[in-house]
């Protein structure tokens, strides 16, 4: 009997410039892309392939950079953060209405589309900020997949509270964004510990910055316990997270040796629990799930 896959989706949030984002960025372009193509050797050097949410600020300063890992297999996806996006809104994503975020994510998906040469069709929120209106807005602009939640986050300022959101990929609710559905959007949320809590406002998420290999380790445990709980038919799914300001191209780098550690990890897993392990993207699960080639 053939294994049954687990699903490895790395994914990278690609900011704009310190300068102009409310919530940082690198300091200058050639940071950035160090921190992308470092990230993509080493995803490469592993099997491995990525989702990157690009904001349109950063997709237009460096277009090429991006079609090049398109090239390679990775996936492009939009990132929005309102407040840096030159349109004057105030508030994060989650504290707008329905016809806001449709004319939002219009606007800023033609921005993007503008340096990229199409429309995305992936989303990710800044600071996984959303709210019940954002799954039906995305769905009315064309979107059809992401990872737009964080289970078990509780970062009221950034009207980001995913505290009970089913931890699991399913298929978005038209009314209530913790609860599957029936829309036409694929979920996949990042990858938390539910026990552990990094702040009070935060679940142990698996962001690569955000610990060593041993806190890593932890989370990536704890979640695959909790998947026990899923139903046969869920895809079992590990998906960290990271942004362009850090450095991967060092084997002996701090950053680095999170990833290898997140890395070596799943294999192990894998290994005990008759997994094998599929490097892939957000779009690339979509379409297994919807039984269409990618």
């Amino acid at each position: 009997m053939a294994a049954k896959p687990l699903y490895v989706i790395f994914t990278q949030d690609c900011e704009q410039l310190m300068d102009d984002s409310l919530h940082g960025g690198p300091e200058e372009w050639g940071i950035s892309q160090r921190s992308v193509t470092g990230f993509a050797d080493a995803l490469e050097e592993n099997g491995l392939r990525a989702t990157f949410f690009i904001v349109a600020q950063t997709a237009a300063a460096q277009p090429a950079l991006y079609w090049d890992l398109e090239k390679r297999g990775f996936e492009l996806g939009l990132h929005i953060h309102p407040q840096d996006t030159g349109l004057g809104y105030t508030d994060y994503l989650g504290g707008h209405t329905f016809e806001e975020q449709v004319q939002m994510f219009d606007t800023v998906a033609d921005q993007w589309a503008d340096a990229i040469g199409k429309r995305p069709t992936n989303f990710r929120g800044g600071n996984f900020s959303a709210n019940d209106s954002t799954y039906p807005a995305l769905v009315a602009t064309g979107f059809t997949h992401g990872s737009v939640s964080s289970p078990g986050r509780q970062y009221d300022k950034a009207k980001a509270v995913w505290q009970g959101a089913v931890p699991y990929a399913h298929y978005a609710h038209k009314a209530n964004r913790l609860f599957p559905g029936d829309l036409d959007f694929y979920e996949i949320p990042l990858t938390c510990d539910q026990v552990r809590r990094r702040a009070p406002h935060l679940p142990m998420e698996l962001r690569i910055e955000g610990g060593d290999g041993d806190t890593h380790r932890q989370t990536i445990r704890q979640a695959w316990a909790d998947m026990a709980e899923y139903d046969d038919d869920q895809p079992r799914i590990i998906m960290p997270f990271t942004h362009n300001t850090h450095f991967y191209e060092d084997t002996a780098g701090e950053k680095r040796q999170a990833f290898d550690a997140i890395v070596d990890e799943i294999n192990i897993i894998a290994k005990e629990e008759g997994y094998e392990v599929v490097g892939g993207t957000i779009g690339s699960v979509y379409a297994a799930v919807e039984g269409v080639s990618n």
